[in-house]
């Protein structure tokens, strides 16, 4: 079924009188409102006038809107079903591995310092949020699967000085179950657990365009088993992609501005320009990455 929040509602109808029979309520495109009954009035005679509409109805070219849900309910039928037992297990194993580090990077703390004392609440929206970049609408979407308050309760969110993220799922990089979501805007980094049910979804779970309906850029998370102050990130988000090599950087260092000791971006050599970041940018065996760590001044 479609979300109430993406349907047109009928208006009401009163009932039939005794003896009648009530026609058909709802028609099948929206913005279209029941007919009343008419004084004097026939059951045949409305049966007549619904058969016509119908017809009628039939070859007018469904609007956008329409073929938007019409496409969000296809989907929905094959929507991913989120196992709570193994959503409550401890994270499992992971087949992708990570090659050693083709760059290195110490940023300095006094720039750390300046994005935990820098505030972008009341920025532009094509301001350089972060030194990251402008806010756009999400891509590459269903507008019905837009909806920035659609997991607002399921979201955690942090910006620089305000510490690490709590209470989250640990596990190896690539491990779905262990898996966040991210998006940057003005006002930080919001998370959310990928395999979290949600009723507005097509997909059935968590999407970055049910976090925000804007944000500067998208991406995954994982936090290290091992150690705390690690984390691993890429920029798998189709809704809000990465534009380039540099605003890959300026995340992983607005990450690192949390307070964390490593920050692993999953950052090819290759220049983002040369061609899409993609599936195997991020996953599979020795995926080229990048490290940041906190350097002196």
């Amino acid at each position: 079924m479609l979300p109430l929040t993406r349907c047109f509602a009928s208006h009401a109808v009163k009932p039939p009188a005794a003896g009648r029979i009530c026609p058909q309520q709802r028609l099948p495109f929206p913005r279209m409102v029941p007919r009343r009954w008419q004084s004097g009035e026939s059951c045949q005679t409305t049966r007549d006038w619904h058969a016509t509409v119908t017809r009628q109805s039939t070859a007018v070219p469904l609007d956008a809107l329409h073929e938007a849900r019409v496409s969000w309910a296809r989907a929905r039928q094959s929507r991913m079903m989120v196992d709570p037992v193994l959503r409550a297990r401890p994270p499992g194993t992971s087949d992708s591995t990570l090659d050693v580090p083709w760059r290195i990077v110490l940023v300095p703390r006094s720039r750390l310092r300046w994005l935990a004392e820098f505030d972008h609440t009341h920025e532009p929206s094509h301001a350089a949020l972060w030194c990251i970049g402008s806010k756009r609408a999400a891509v590459n979407s269903n507008p019905i699967d837009v909806d920035g308050t659609a997991m607002q309760y399921e979201l955690q969110s942090r910006r620089p000085a305000q510490g690490r993220f709590k209470g989250v799922v640990c596990g190896p990089y690539g491990e779905r179950y262990s898996k966040y979501l991210f998006v940057i805007d003005h006002s930080g980094m919001h998370i959310v657990r990928e395999m979290t049910p949600c009723d507005l979804s097509s997909r059935g779970i968590a999407l970055h365009s049910l976090m925000r309906e804007e944000a500067v850029v998208g991406g995954e998370i994982f936090f290290d088993p091992m150690d705390a102050g690690k984390v691993c990130i890429n920029f798998g988000s189709a809704r809000f992609p990465v534009r380039s090599n540099y605003q890959a950087e300026k995340v992983a260092e607005f990450v690192l501005a949390f307070g964390y000791d490593t920050v692993v971006a999953m950052i090819p050599e290759r220049e983002f320009r040369s061609g899409e970041y993609g599936l195997a940018d991020r996953y599979g065996k020795a995926v080229q990455n990048m490290v940041f760590r906190a350097g002196d001044d």
